[in-house]
């Protein structure tokens, strides 16, 4: 069964038809900012955001299969240093 769910947004004002089963974590992203917030995307979702970003960098998680992937214009050098602003896309590398 299907949920209909009304964005009151001005800008992406529409109507968005979610199904009720829910992404396993095998078809799912993490999305992370750098300001704490996070949500899960599906498959098709995180595709969608890689096919819009044009500079993607990527970096392995540690020692893990697992890999963030970010937009390189979103870096900014102040000082000696170099930051990230902005969201990370993680998934689960299964190569």
């Amino acid at each position: 069964m299907n949920k209909v769910n009304i964005n009151l947004d001005p800008v992406n004002d529409g109507v968005e038809i979610k199904s009720e089963k829910e992404n396993t974590l095998a078809e799912s992203a993490l999305v992370i900012a750098t300001d704490g917030q996070k949500r899960t995307v599906g498959f098709t979702e995180a595709m969608s955001i890689l096919e819009k970003i044009k500079n993607i960098k990527a970096e392995r998680l540690g020692n893990t299969d697992y890999i963030a992937l970010y937009n390189g214009d979103k870096i900014v050098n102040f000082g000696n240093g170099r930051f990230f602003i902005g969201s990370v896309l993680i998934l689960r590398d299964s190569f």
